[in-house]
């Protein structure tokens, strides 16, 4: 999944979400708009839930399951590589599937990004109607703030010999519950 996917197809903007642009994979449960962002969900890779990470070339072994702990900075990424069949013995059996993040890097030119996104109670409705309040349901989980800010920036230090490049972001929900 390139730069230009990562961009400009709408996802969860974490490791899962991106991953479900693909053939064959799903989430584990659904993230309307990217609420769980922070804390993000599994998936399911043609029918198996065991999934290998490596974080920029470095494999991120956990206990199965501990994958949802795994949280990112999504504007680092280049591109992100998924293997969900015919994986070499390196990453191991049991199918599944087996990511990993491709970093950006510095380069002889200066360039950034800057990304947000965010929304508010005024702009989420309920939907806890006279059947559910007839059975004691006032309200339903309330959306108070969510925002998402990401920036990056890269460039050379000397021209053709070093570079710098860093990316910061900020995921905040806050909900009642």
């Amino acid at each position: 999944i390139d730069q230009e996917i990562l961009r400009s197809v709408p996802s969860q903007r974490t490791i899962f979400g991106t991953a479900t642009v693909l053939p064959g994979m799903v989430m584990t449960t659904q993230d309307v708009g990217g609420l769980k962002g922070a804390t993000s969900s599994g998936m399911v890779a043609h029918g198996a839930a065991k999934y290998n990470f490596n974080y920029f070339g470095v494999s991120a072994d956990a206990a199965q399951d501990y994958g949802p702990m795994y949280y990112v900075d999504f504007g680092s990424f280049q591109e992100v590589s998924v293997d969900t069949a015919a994986m070499g013995a390196e990453i191991g059996g049991g199918g599944g599937a087996n990511i990993n993040l491709i970093p950006k890097s510095g380069s002889n030119a200066f360039a950034g990004t800057f990304y947000f996104t965010g929304t508010n109670k005024d702009l989420a409705s309920s939907n806890v109607d006279n059947r559910l309040r007839a059975q004691g349901i006032t309200r339903g989980t309330a959306l108070l703030r969510l925002y998402d800010a990401n920036a990056d920036f890269g460039g050379p230090v000397r021209k053709d010999r070093v570079w710098f490049y860093f990316s910061v972001r900020k995921f905040l929900t806050y909900e009642n519950v």
